[in-house]
């Protein structure tokens, strides 16, 4: 055994060499580029290295606690099994953002790279390493390959297990070995598994696989009837497996996610992030630049052109075609992370252009012109990865080359501390703080991470709301309004995709330098906290609680700025945070609200400030408003649950509500254990421009906490 591995390594010392020399290349380039960084991660590119740290700390307390950790973030958007692998850099070196990020390229990155170079090997059909090297040289010198793990996504894991996929596809693409559906079915359940996004990869796969097999099926038809039909029936029961072995890895190991993408339509969902077709494309061509994107095309029809296996070249250029015109025409979503979805296809093309033009120079000029154009070649594909990620933005030609993704770097860092600083100074975590801004550059996130600077690593001492950031996929932001002790005006408002997209963040920023609805239950406490010559902070603290009329008036102000319904938006809100209410989806898509009296504190807190007509808090009941504007052709089916047997009567009433009036019954429930805890409500009778206010009153009686179940009629 020791002799074999020894012969072995002597074999193919110098491919091993280079690979470790890319191993460990590659992470000290990771390693210094984290390092280099000053600036706050914020979303998902905090997200993810947040959630590998929180799995670390769980499998340190023991292991039981890790396991939950991760079978519990599979009821999440995000699940961690990305993370496993990670772990062991951080028992070795600890939890930093450098050491996640090194452990992604080690990997997944590395690995990614080198299967890509397999794949364009076997589709260059040429078994010379030097072909391998060439594809990994290219993918090393592209920087939108890197560009996912730089800025820590773990997305990279997927688009691995899809570039397997293809590499066990393109062994034998006739599918006759039930080892080898088995195999790329996993490993394309696993790339979904780990991000959701790569579905629409799935798809592609499968079609391109599809392609192949009635093209080969379209060959035999005239000639051979009977035996194309029988070989295409083949083909589909096979690929028919091959998609039973991916969705059965997927409900396996995350039955919430096939759930979600049978459930939930995505693209709805996230329409605020929607671009038009020209600007998808728009946007790919100027992360991997013109110049590289266009010659990839080039090399994939050479490839194409050339190929002498025409299935696994069909294959492969379909998969790369249909992937492109999902995103393109389809999905029409820009993130970093997305770019991965066509780094497979650029780099192989790229390597087949090269590959083809040094195939027709070598055997038509002169061997030293031939050199000078593979020299150039190099020269470009060094230009191109300076122009990423080493070269100030503008410095070569703008969108010639790659995308330009230098270090994360802010000039404003000190003042955004400096504030962070101030409002901890001015705040308790009694004090909830409101963030009006939604950017890359500001948001809430950005505050929490410039108060961990301030107090370490330690439990943050900001309570920051969670706030609404876009119109499609969140809510209206009248709950936390109505929770805010602070709220920060980040001047002139930052969005991070359209303006018209982010009217729930418009609408509260106008609300507080207008001084309309609520914002006059606050008053300015900091009107200029400069953070840069064009950058103002302006902070509001609350001043008196705002009433049910204000509620009203400030829920309207919204509904006239926000058009459509935001997605994770129920049905109700309370209006009174001194008697806390849960709030859920029932499975019939309505709304279940759980009253606890024993969670109240013992009295409201007195208005003294209230106009007449305006109606206060009522200490013996909870609150909640309908948020959406009403038809009168809204109809509801309720039932009221009790803690136990034995407890007192509960009642619901429903009131019609103008602002700046007092409320008017319409309809009143009153329900015991075993007796009217089924009924009916219609707002037929309420008026285009009213609101409809929900008041419950729970029993008295300690442990008898209620459920009132409103599902809509259709």
């Amino acid at each position: 055994m020791q002799i074999a591995a020894t012969t072995f390594f002597q074999k193919n010392k110098f491919p091993i060499l280079l690979i470790l020399a890319l191993l460990v290349g590659g992470s000290v380039f990771v390693y210094f580029y984290v390092s280099a960084e000053k600036a706050f991660y914020v979303w998902d590119d905090y997200s993810y290295y947040h959630f590998t740290s929180e799995l670390y700390v769980q499998v340190q307390n023991s292991f039981g606690a890790g396991l939950h950790y991760l079978i519990n973030s599979t009821n999440q958007d995000y699940n961690v099994y990305y993370a496993l692998p990670l772990l062991i850099f951080f028992f070795i070196a600890g939890n930093s953002r450098q050491v996640y990020e090194v452990g992604l390229v080690v990997v997944y990155l590395i690995p990614f790279i080198l299967v890509t170079g397999l794949i364009g090997r076997k589709l260059l059909e040429n078994k010379s390493r030097r072909v391998f090297w060439l594809v990994v040289g290219v993918a090393i010198l592209l920087p939108t390959v890197w560009l996912p793990t730089l800025r820590g996504y773990p997305d990279t894991a997927a688009a691995l297990a899809v570039a397997l996929a293809t590499l066990v596809y393109l062994k034998d693409p006739s599918l006759k070995r039930m080892g080898q559906l088995i195999l790329f079915g996993i490993l394309v359940g696993l790339a979904v598994l780990f991000r959701r996004h790569f579905a629409y990869t799935a798809l592609s796969f499968f079609g391109a696989s599809g392609v192949v097999a009635l093209v080969q099926f379209a060959g035999e038809v005239r000639s051979q009837t009977e035996k194309a039909l029988r070989h295409l029936l083949e083909k589909a029961v096979q690929l028919t497996m091959a998609v039973g072995f991916a969705l059965l890895t997927l409900t396996v190991l995350n039955p919430q996610t096939v759930l979600k993408i049978l459930f939930i339509n995505y693209n709805s969902l996230y329409s605020s992030y929607l671009v038009s077709w020209g600007g998808e494309l728009g946007w790919f061509l100027e992360s991997f630049g013109w110049l590289p994107f266009g010659l990839a095309i080039m090399g994939l029809y050479l490839l194409w052109r050339n190929a002498s296996r025409k299935p696994e070249a069909l294959f492969f250029v379909s998969f790369g075609l249909f992937e492109l015109l999902f995103w393109v025409i389809y999905v029409r979503q820009i993130s970093t992370q997305y770019t991965l979805h066509l780094s497979m296809f650029v780099v192989v093309g790229l390597a087949a252009f090269l590959f083809y033009g040094w195939q027709a120079l070598k055997t038509r000029v002169i061997p030293t012109v031939c050199r000078a154009a593979t020299g150039l070649g190099v020269v470009l594909l060094v230009i191109n990865l300076f122009a990423g990620v080493v070269l100030p933005s503008g410095t070569v030609g703008a969108n010639f080359f790659s995308g330009n993704w230098q270090p994360l770097e802010r000039a404003d860092y000190q003042q955004v501390i400096n504030l962070a600083a101030y409002l901890d100074q001015q705040t308790s975590w009694e004090d909830p703080i409101y963030m009006v801004a939604s950017s890359y550059r500001f948001n809430s996130a950005t505050l929490l991470r410039a108060n961990e600077v301030t107090v370490g690593a330690v439990a943050p001492t900001l309570n920051l709301l969670i706030t609404p950031d876009i119109d499609s996929r969140d809510f209206y932001p009248l709950d936390p309004l109505l929770e805010a002790s602070l709220v920060v005006i980040i001047d002139p408002l930052e969005y991070h995709i359209a303006p018209d997209q982010q009217q729930v963040v418009k609408v509260v920023y106008d609300m507080f330098l207008q001084n309309q609805a609520l914002a006059q239950d606050f008053a300015v406490l900091n009107p200029n906290f400069v953070i840069d010559a064009q950058t103002k902070a302006i902070v509001y603290k609350r001043v008196k609680p705002t009433t049910v009329q204000t509620a009203f008036i400030t829920l309207q102000m919204i509904q006239n700025y926000v058009k459509t319904k935001p997605g994770a938006q129920l049905d109700w809100v309370g209006l009174d945070l001194s008697r806390p209410i849960g709030l859920n989806i029932t499975p019939n898509r309505g709304t279940k609200i759980e009253v606890d009296r024993s969670q109240w504190s013992s009295s409201a807190t007195p208005d003294s400030t209230a106009q007449p007509g305006e109606t206060t808090p009522n200490p013996n009941r909870a609150e909640l408003v309908y948020v959406w504007s009403l038809s009168g052709q809204e109809k509801f089916r309720g039932k009221v649950s009790f803690g136990k047997d034995d407890c007192g009567e509960a009642t619901a009433d429903f009131s019609a509500v103008q602002t700046a009036k007092s409320p008017v019954r319409f309809a009143e429930f009153k329900a015991k254990p075993g007796q009217g805890q089924d009924f009916e409500v219609n707002f037929s009778n309420v008026a285009a421009g009213q609101f409809v206010l929900l008041q419950i009153t729970p029993p008295d009686q300690p442990g008898c906490a209620i459920t009132l179940d409103l599902d809509p009629v259709k």
